[in-house]
């Protein structure tokens, strides 16, 4: 309806004539003018509030008759009558002053630079561990200061905020000696006695003792206690103690193994501060877990709960259930279970007692019994997780539950496959059950969009299951996985290969031979996946196995050419390079076999044996081996210098190998004999000890 305070007729008469030009549409115009003008409300008075009133009845009933045409001809004519809307008189602005003062800073309001926009990048760098970013902002400053300081201007130091965020970062980003650099830049040369007046403050602010909090924190992450020792020291001197830093300092402990050093700490800490929280006995009782000491995490569970008062929450029990756990103390685990499930439904939801928290303390049990290989125990505690834990509503609370039960799964099939001595049918059949109800669990149509997060732990669960049926001498069930494994868009990776290649070798003599092959040279060809000493030993002692000495040689040759580590961890050599394959040649006629399992050492022995007859050496051949230390704890152990010595004497005829008096890790093997085989048929007749040719 159109809003006018004058009358409508002359408006209606010019908007129409304008419109409707045409003098043949001279008749509808005019009816349709009569109806425009009964249309037209009244507007109110300006003392009513109110700007119009509503359209009547019959301008409703009159469009209800009328045509679309003219129901479009009836807004135009609508909006022709509607007056502009008048603005507010305005005031008059005042011409500038000649006085005004021009501002200094020509720059825009939102482009000046802010005093928190550093700190607020830092703090973004410190949570998302970017340390190399944070140390460079830090520096920048400090630069930007000195050169201030230098040019006589006034000048601030950066507020410690800065420096503990920095830090922090260093810490997150897993670089703790970095964190104690920049806590040496605060501490260097400064007395706990300066005042903040002192020379040094005025470069650097003093540390406080959230500086020392985020130092040891980083230091606990990298399980580096002796250096959280020294940081403890430096925040003893400067009188910065407290809770957090003394539990920061049996964290790292704990990750180290020194339990006893954590426990004392623990003692530290209630000396200093009158008592431990709850978090600090959370610490000492992981510590414990961690060690497999059930009765020490018993015994400061109850200091906590009867001495201190201090009330456990669900990570406390975590600890407790996994310390119980991994010392087999499995019905004691049982019990705290029992007490954390009426705990949860007394605390309905509190912090810490959450869906998430009691889902992660099954988590916590399961891994130790995958550590102990109690399969069994393992199963029953999945029922019980499974039974007793709710997801709850909360979206983030449903997403660390799912994620926990599949990482619970995971941990039971691992179970399976540890310590198998016996019985590895059952545990066969229990891992391949659990597999399948992992895969139907992740893949129900509730979850199927978080199946793409669990790639890494179904992986893990293909690779456990695959351990367990090739020591229970199912290669083909083995192989089924695999393949099962690849149709299902999911990529093996090294370990993934070694269990393939593990079955392969368990199973009926050159059954699998030519498949080991093939995975080997899959492994070597595939970006995802790098061959390692196991994966090369297992697919020459499959080989070996079969007979087929000549392709267990090529991948030997091949593993030494990519540089592939065959040398386990505690190998013995030379210092720098025992973990190397490339540095297996010691010197002239000098080969380290140390640390290599007896297939590739057969290997080795062969390449060994060839490269010397066609070289013009003059000096015997020297297997170094080790002199079988292991032998002293179990007496059933093989020392690898019987194995070479057996091995050697296999050839035909044998050749003259002895073990040297001044030399008990070594093997000699005389050039005599070596020039004795030169004239054997073919390479096949020589590693294998042939008949001379005539």
């Amino acid at each position: 309806a159109a809003q006018s305070q004058t009358p409508a007729p002359d408006a209606v008469r010019h908007a129409c004539a304008c419109i409707c030009s045409p003098p043949v549409r001279t008749t509808r115009c005019e009816r349709l003018k009569a109806r425009v003008a009964q249309a037209t409300p009244v507007r109110a008075p300006a003392s009513s509030g109110r700007s119009a009133a509503r359209s009547p009845p019959a301008l409703k009933a009159t469009r209800r008759t009328m045509s679309p045409a003219s129901l479009l001809l009836l807004s135009i004519t609508a909006i022709a009558l509607t007056p502009p809307q008048r603005r507010p008189p305005q005031k008059p602005q005042k011409p500038p002053s000649s006085k005004q003062r021009r501002p200094n800073n020509q720059v825009p309001r939102a482009q000046k630079p802010k005093v928190t926009d550093g700190l607020a990048q830092l703090r973004s760098d410190a949570q998302a561990g970017r340390w190399r970013e944070a140390l460079a902002t830090i520096t920048t400053a400090e630069g930007a200061i000195e050169t201030a300081r230098d040019a006589g201007a006034t000048f601030f130091p950066l507020p410690v905020e800065a420096y503990n965020l920095a830090i922090t970062a260093c810490g997150n980003g897993r670089n703790h000696e970095e964190a104690l650099g920049v806590l040496r830049r605060l501490t260097m040369g400064v007395s706990p006695e300066e005042g903040p007046g002192s020379m040094q403050a005025a470069k650097r602010p003093r540390p406080d003792a959230v500086t020392f909090n985020a130092a040891a924190a980083a230091c606990a992450k990298a399980g580096d206690y002796q250096k959280a020792e020294q940081v403890l020291k430096q925040a003893r001197r400067f009188n910065k103690l407290d809770a957090i830093l003394y539990t920061s300092v049996i964290s790292a402990c704990g990750r180290a193994g020194e339990t006893k050093k954590a426990l004392a700490y623990l003692e530290a800490l209630r000396e200093d501060l009158g008592r431990g929280d709850v978090v600090a006995y959370t610490a000492a009782v992981d510590a414990c877990a961690r060690a497999g000491d059930w009765l020490n995490a018993e015994r400061v569970l109850g200091q906590m709960i009867f001495e201190d008062k201090v009330v456990p929450n669900l990570r406390t029990y975590r600890a407790a259930c996994k310390a119980a756990a991994a010392a087999g103390e499995f019905e004691k685990c049982e019990e705290l279970l029992d007490d954390v499930k009426d705990a949860v439904q007394i605390a309905q939801g509190a912090r810490f007692w959450g869906p998430r928290d009691h889902a992660a303390c099954f988590e916590g049990v399961l891994k130790a019994c995958r550590g102990r290989g109690a399969w069994k125990e393992a199963r029953n505690v999945l029922e019980r997780l499974e039974n007793e834990v709710e997801p709850g509503n909360n979206e983030d609370d449903v997403e660390a539950v799912e994620r926990a039960a599949t990482a619970s799964y995971v941990a039971a099939i691992g179970a399976c496959a540890r310590n198998i001595d016996d019985d590895a049918d059952s545990r066969w059949s229990c891992a391949r059950d659990l597999l399948d109800r992992l895969e139907a669990r992740l893949k129900a149509p509730s979850r199927k969009s978080r199946l793409w997060r669990t790639k890494r732990e179904r992986r893990q669960a293909y690779t456990s299951a695959m351990v367990v049926a090739g020591r229970a001498g199912r290669a083909d069930e083995a192989l089924k996985l695999f393949d099962a494994f690849e149709a299902d868009h999911l990529k093996p990776d090294t370990a993934c290969y070694n269990a393939a290649l593990a079955a392969c070798r368990r199973s009926d003599v050159g059954k699998y031979a030519d498949f080991a092959k093939k995975l080997w040279r899959r492994c070597v060809d595939d970006d995802d996946a790098s061959p390692d000493s196991l994966t090369a030993a297992e697919a020459v002692a499959c080989l070996e196995r079969a007979g087929r000495c000549s392709d267990a040689d090529l991948i030997f040759a091949e593993a030494l050419e990519m540089g592939v580590p065959l040398k386990q961890a505690r190998s013995a050599g030379p210092q720098g390079v025992s973990k190397r394959s490339v540095a297996w040649l010691d010197e002239n006629s000098e080969y380290d076999v140390s640390g290599l399992s007896v297939p590739l050492v057969k290997c080795a022995i062969r390449k060994a044996l060839k490269d010397e007859t066609a070289s013009d050496h003059t000096a015997d051949c020297v297997f170094i081996t080790g002199v079988g230390a292991k032998k002293a704890k179990d007496p059933t152990h093989v020392p690898l210098r019987d194995s070479v010595l057996e091995f050697l004497r296999e050839f035909d005829p044998p050749l003259n190998a002895f073990v040297p008096k001044d030399a008990q890790g070594t093997v000699v093997v005389k050039r005599s004999s070596l020039l004795d085989r030169l004239d054997y048929d073919d390479e096949e007749a020589f590693v294998r000890g042939g008949k001379r040719r005539k």
